[in-house]
């Protein structure tokens, strides 16, 4: 009998091993507290070369900024509205024609008014305080940060969800359509300067169409990129705490004006955001 006893204990045993509890499951979402400030240290590198007219050009940039993001309140359906803004940027260039640093005071405070669903999608974009368009500020006249985009279901680690998104931006007399196409990744729980959070890795497909004018040309381009990017989401405070995004692109310029000229571009950019 006791014979019996060990074989079934060792049988139930094995039983157990052999089928391991199931995964936890995630619901991830953000949870921004009214009347609070959040500042987000955020640094891009850029790193282009160009082609003209048969010689190449080299430019590196280093922007370093704080962004900060304030929730006014809730809307009947639940999303947040978030003003957000810019309490310092400072762009460092090298290029061809010198070395410069440049703070970008015509942004400092200009305010961009979002409503942002829980899983982080932006429903609505008002900007309070506008400035004149350039190359530079293009993207911070639409949004200072721009949050993933979570899974609308519940997620194990492994599981993956994909976000499409189409964005336009208008800069140097024209517009830019910006399409991706996201895929997320949750690679499970793990400690990130002693929060525990959840890691999520992306992968991204990009493709860049659009016209600008410029220095008497007219320009359209045309190009594809792709991105991979590491996640850290303190899900039980519902808060990004650092995003990393490494991102190469290749597009074309073609030019009309005086001369028709091509222009090929590659960049290899990185952005970093982290949670002050």
């Amino acid at each position: 009998m006791k014979n019996l006893l060990k074989i079934a204990t060792l049988s139930a045993i094995v039983l157990l091993t052999a089928f391991p509890a199931a995964a936890q499951s995630y619901k991830i979402k953000y949870n921004f507290e009214t009347d609070k400030s959040y500042l987000y240290d955020y640094t891009m590198t850029n790193k282009m070369t160009q082609e003209v007219m048969g010689n190449e050009m080299k430019f590196d940039s280093e922007l370093n900024a704080i962004i900060r993001m304030q929730k006014q309140g809730d809307t009947e359906s639940g999303n947040s509205i978030l003003i957000t803004s810019l309490d310092s940027a400072t762009v460092k260039t090298s290029s061809p024609m010198g070395d410069t640093t440049m703070v970008m005071t015509d942004m400092l405070g200009k305010r961009i008014k979002l409503e942002i669903s829980p899983l982080g999608k932006i429903v609505t974009r008002e900007v309070l305080d506008s400035v004149e368009a350039s190359l530079m500020n293009a993207q911070f006249n639409r949004e200072t940060i721009s949050l993933p985009e979570m899974s609308e279901n519940e997620i194990k680690p492994g599981e993956s969800w994909t976000v499409d998104k189409v964005d336009s931006v208008e800069t140097a007399g024209g517009v830019f359509i910006n399409t991706s196409k996201n895929v997320y990744t949750l690679v499970g729980k793990e400690s990130y300067k002693n929060y525990e959070c959840l890691k999520i890795t992306s992968v991204s497909e990009l493709t860049i169409e659009g016209n600008a004018s410029m220095q008497g040309f007219d320009f359209v381009a045309e190009g594809t990129g792709k991105a991979t990017g590491t996640i850290y989401f303190d899900n039980e405070k519902g808060l990004l705490k650092e995003m990393v995004q490494n991102m190469e692109l290749q597009f074309n310029l073609a030019g009309t004006g005086q001369q028709n000229i091509i222009i090929p571009i590659t960049q290899e950019m990185t952005n970093t955001y982290t949670l002050k």
